[in-house]
């Protein structure tokens, strides 16, 4: 229900002014930062959640939203609420899962706001923009670190697993931007290949994954759309070769472009394919030694012995620090051997679900994973197993019940939204995203989009002529 306590008109001008301060609004919404608790870094920038405010002051608009999501955020707060009951061990943390709570309920910011075609506008906008910025930025910082003469150093001096999925939702805006003149073309393919860029120096395998599924997603759809436009065979055998072509010519490009990143990429594929014999972060082999959460000795092919605060190579630290962290995640062992990253995943993923099996209704009530660890870090390294700690069985399904009504509202609505949350969907398989504020704000934006359906469905139909 959409309450307007009064009706202003505007010209054509101050609506155009209004749509830029809104772009700029969501790109500083998009701008990952973090802030130390515990010696963990915790995403902090949660802006949009008072979007609304600034919205209703200007507006004086007010949106009320559906049953079913009032019932969602009622069962959380029990969610909520029992856990602080039944948990006694965890009382006398208990500001901190409040605070927690309070960022989750995030995900609900946008429902109070009257979505429309223009502030759906602003949302991609403001996406394409930062990611531009974001990959711009990074290709400097690559270049004036050295460039290909990083080698393999470039992943911990450059790499990121924090922004690889925004920059796959830029990637299909731009791809599905309708341009009317050569021109425009040009200039839509060129920043697709800036934004690409950014997206390869990530250095992230769930980067190039959630591209990868997205992209053999995004073939299934236009092929299935084709069929139901009856499109000749023909028809699509051209669209389909002209996709593949171009994926395979920018392959090419970045490969020679990016010689460190796809030597990277190619070693990741290797150990994914043997990850149960070896390992990736943590070799099986007399060159490491990793006995207790302080690690004592790390040695590399081609690289000095690093064994102490005094690291020369910045890269490795971040190397050594990230395996740290995985190992002080540990709950029940003080030694960790022999895991690899994918192997990492299964184990920590084990250890949630037996968490879970013991708080089936609650599951944490809203804290991390970190309640398992002595040192009080660690990640779930991925969106799903990490939601799914948090609230519980019942939660979790009710969340993704909640994903798989998003993602059909979003095949119908538009394609390029929808192609992109399948990205964030699988990326989320092996990393945060939805957890992360700029994750958030998407979800929540696009979570606001699927509740106000039946409004957006209907201002698209009496728009067409």
């Amino acid at each position: 229900m959409f309450i307007e306590t009064k009706q202003y008109k505007h010209s054509p001008f101050v609506n155009k002014q209004v749509n830029l301060v809104t772009t700029i609004l969501f790109i500083i919404c998009i701008i990952p930062h973090s802030f130390m608790i515990g010696g963990q870094g915790v995403s902090g920038n949660y802006l949009f959640a008072i979007f609304p405010i600034f919205h209703y002051l200007y507006s004086k608009n007010f949106n009320r939203p559906t049953l079913e999501v009032y019932l969602f955020m009622a069962l959380l707060f029990c969610i909520c609420i029992f856990a602080f009951l039944f948990q006694p061990n965890y009382i006398e943390i208990s500001i901190r899962r409040f605070a927690s709570f309070a960022v989750f309920m995030c995900l609900f910011a946008f429902m109070f706001v009257r979505i429309d075609s223009d502030m759906i506008e602003s949302f991609k906008k403001a996406i394409v923009l930062w990611s531009i910025y974001s990959s711009l930025s990074v290709l400097t910082l690559y270049i004036d670190l050295g460039g290909a003469e990083l080698a393999t150093y470039a992943k911990g001096a450059v790499g990121s697993t924090r922004i690889g999925f925004v920059y796959i939702v830029a990637l299909w805006i731009i791809y599905f931007y309708q341009t009317s003149t050569f021109l425009m073309t040009v200039l839509k393919h060129f920043i697709a290949f800036i934004i690409l860029m950014g997206l390869v120096l990530t250095f992230s395998r769930a980067s190039v994954f959630a591209l990868l599924i997205s992209t053999l997603s995004y073939f299934l759809v236009i092929t299935i759309n084709y069929i139901k436009e009856k499109k000749t065979f023909i028809k699509i055998a051209q669209k389909l070769l002209v996709s593949f072509t171009y994926c395979i010519a920018l392959t090419i490009i970045l490969h020679n472009i990016f010689p460190p990143a796809m030597i990277q990429y190619n070693k990741y594929n290797e150990q994914i394919k043997q990850f149960a014999f070896s390992s990736i972060g943590l070799e099986k082999s007399s060159k490491t030694n990793i006995s207790e959460p302080g690690i004592t000795n790390i040695s590399e092919p081609g690289i000095t012995n690093i064994s102490e605060p005094g690291i020369t190579n910045i890269s490795e630290s971040n190397k050594i620090y990230s395996n740290n962290q995985e190992l002080k995640s540990a709950s029940k062992i003080k030694k960790i051997e022999n895991f690899s990253s994918i192997g990492y995943r299964v184990y920590i993923f084990n250890e949630i679900l037996d968490f879970v099996i013991r708080n089936p209704l609650t599951g944490s009530g809203f804290f991390g994973v970190w309640i398992m660890s002595d040192e009080k870090v660690g990640s779930a390294h991925g969106q799903f197993s990490d939601v799914l700690f948090r609230i519980g069985f019942i939660g979790f399904f009710v969340y993704m019940y909640f994903v798989f009504k998003i993602l059909r509202f979003l095949y119908f609505k538009d394609l390029s939204l929808f192609i992109s949350f399948i990205g964030m969907l699988f990326y989320g398989l092996l990393h945060e995203t939805f957890k992360l504020s700029q994750g958030a704000f998407i979800f929540a934006f696009l979570f606001a989009m699927y509740d106000q359906r039946d409004y957006l469905i209907s201002k698209s139909k009496s728009s067409k002529p």
